[in-house]
């Protein structure tokens, strides 16, 4: 009765259906032209309508990841739980899907919550951000205010301990 789509870092597939099939699981009360209309609508969204006939291990983790994306927004839920949605895939893909999923979420107007232990995801993503400390949010803020007016000092040192690591794995990527 919750209407909440959910995308997990390993989305639970179905090996022997294919992507349309996966996405329209969730959509079994649907007449059978109103789920392939609405089928077909997500898959386009996020990209990958010519995959429709395709298996998951035929596809990269990145398209997987866009089409639990498609699975769970195929029901027009209400709100969508992120739960560390691109943690096992690639650096470059991820940066590149963090931008897709929020153009997405954009586009239609859904309301996502995002865990994740990734900072970069979460400024990519978010409109606002809660830092947590020892289970309490430590600040619930735009990612701006976070940068410019931590309101402690342990939200100041965790976004200056990340700001630092990207730059060092950055000069390494280089070969400086």
């Amino acid at each position: 009765k919750r209407r909440a789509g959910r995308m997990f870092q390993d989305d639970a597939w179905f090996p022997h259906l294919s992507v349309a099939q996966n996405v329209a699981f969730g959509l079994r009360r649907l007449e059978r032209a109103e789920r392939a209309r609405r089928v077909e609508e997500m898959l386009a969204l996020v990209g990958l309508a010519h995959a429709a006939n395709s298996y998951p291990h035929e596809i990269s983790g990145g398209q997987q990841q866009r089409v639990a994306l498609a699975r769970a927004l195929a029901p027009s839920p209400d709100l969508l739980l992120l739960d560390e949605p691109f943690s096992n895939l690639d650096v470059d893909t991820r940066e590149r899907l963090a931008f897709e999923v929020r153009e997405i979420l954009k586009t239609t107007g859904h309301t996502a919550i995002l865990v994740t232990h990734n900072q970069a995801e979460a400024f990519a993503i978010a409109d606002r951000i809660g830092v947590m400390a020892s289970g309490r949010i430590a600040q619930w803020d735009t990612p701006y205010n976070l940068h410019h007016h931590p309101t402690d000092d342990f939200v100041r040192d965790f976004i200056r301990r990340e700001a630092l690591v990207e730059q060092r794995e950055q000069v390494f990527a280089r070969g400086r």
